[in-house]
């Protein structure tokens, strides 16, 4: 009975994974400092300078959790645009990126994904300067390479409608936690947003012609396969926060992510649930 009702606890695992967002990260179990070759993750300062200038990037705890602080100022305190990035499980067809976050004010930092690779090495050759970077051939300096493009800030809600940016409400408000889900149809070339306050209800973002559907800017790829974050130059210091990174490979998608200490209780429900019909 044991070996079954671990298969049965499984199982049910398994379906509640495969029918929605899952987790793919959330920081925990990192060195808190650098994130960049933590999990998937890289970092870059400016498209001119080496991947080992990282310390933009930060793992840091709030409240109880490890997050991402993603920062615009360099390791020497200078303020440039900073690159941080994660190769994610493909989404081919339909799929949903989730993110839990917060910005510090009216930031300019991107979300963007495309289907290149997460890191910016040449090859695996060290140099002298640390790993060389090469931004366009990985699509990260070329804004245009990028397919689903948003912004993260607190300020109207902006991102990329086909043929530039479009800044509509929701108005986001500083230091205040939000979830957001974005919809992709990779073969539609569009994706779809829905956000709201931390545990609450989403509604979908209607684009600057009010349909619920965002064109992409490069409309080619057949996959998106990495998360990056783009975090611009500014007057003053942004930083923006994340909590939690969930991905569905396979379909729209509105559920939190689940934390792993709730897919324990799933477990531990469906193993009472069996031992009840035993």
């Amino acid at each position: 009975m044991k070996t079954l009702a671990a298969l049965l606890v499984g199982l049910c695992l398994v379906g509640v994974a495969g029918a929605q967002v899952v987790l793919f990260d959330d920081f925990e179990g990192y060195t808190l400092g650098s994130v960049s070759g933590q999990g998937t993750w890289q970092g870059q300062a400016n498209s001119s300078w080496t991947v080992s200038d990282h310390e933009h990037s930060i793992v840091a705890i709030e409240g109880g959790n490890q997050v991402l602080n993603l920062s615009n100022q360099k390791v020497d305190g200078t303020i440039d645009t900073v690159y941080t990035a994660a190769a994610i499980p493909a989404i081919a067809s339909t799929g949903t990126i989730y993110l839990k976050w917060k910005a510090t004010g009216v930031t300019d930092c991107l979300l963007v994904t495309n289907d290149r690779p997460a890191g910016w090495w040449v090859d695996d050759s060290e140099t002298s300067d640390g790993h060389s970077v090469d931004p366009d051939g990985q699509g990260m300096a070329n804004y245009a390479e990028q397919a689903t493009l948003s912004v993260l800030r607190a300020d109207q809600f902006r991102a990329y409608n086909t043929n530039g940016y479009k800044n509509v409400n929701p108005v986001f408000v500083a230091d205040t936690w939000y979830e957001m889900w974005i919809q992709i149809d990779v073969a539609a070339h569009a994706s779809r947003y829905y956000v709201c306050e931390a545990g609450g209800t989403p509604e979908v973002v209607l684009n600057d012609v009010g349909g619920d559907w965002w064109g992409m800017r490069k409309q080619t790829y057949t996959q998106l396969s990495n998360i990056k974050f783009i975090n611009g130059t500014g007057t003053s210091i942004q930083t923006v926060t994340i909590d939690d990174v969930g991905i569905d490979t396979n379909g729209f998608s509105l559920n939190a992510v689940p934390e792993p200490a709730t897919m324990s209780l799933l477990a531990l429900g469906g193993l009472a649930l069996i031992r009840r019909r035993r």
